[in-house]
């Protein structure tokens, strides 16, 4: 897992370089996560917000 947010999608761009702390891994699907989309991950900016991020995104 990489130390710094990289993604190459637009909608949080803004968050590309920002170090973050890895919350949880979401590897079962349930209402909000179809099995194809997973595995997903909830990480933590140093400013507190949560968001949810692809592997790509987080290097995992």
């Amino acid at each position: 897992m990489r130390a710094t947010f990289e993604s190459p999608y637009d909608e949080y761009a803004e968050r590309n370089g920002q170090s973050f702390t890895h919350v949880r891994e979401i590897s079962e699907p349930d209402d909000a996560h179809d099995p194809e989309v997973l595995p997903m991950h909830v990480i933590r900016f140093d400013d507190g917000v949560e968001i949810e991020a692809w592997p790509e995104e987080i290097g995992a």
